[in-house]
């Protein structure tokens, strides 16, 4: 639907549509480790290390 309305091609469209993909994984793998990721940040909140995170 999206290229029948626009008429664009495969190479105009797709990288924008890769991009949304690779977004939305990185979206779900986030979620999966925020927790993880909280607790390392509060284990080093505070401190010179903080800085480097």
């Amino acid at each position: 639907m999206l290229r029948a309305s626009a008429q664009l091609a495969a190479n105009k469209y797709g990288q924008p549509i890769l991009g949304l993909i690779f977004l939305r994984y990185a979206d779900i793998l986030f979620k999966q480790h925020k927790q993880e990721i909280d607790e390392e940040y509060a284990q080093y909140k505070g401190t010179r290390m903080e800085k480097l995170y």
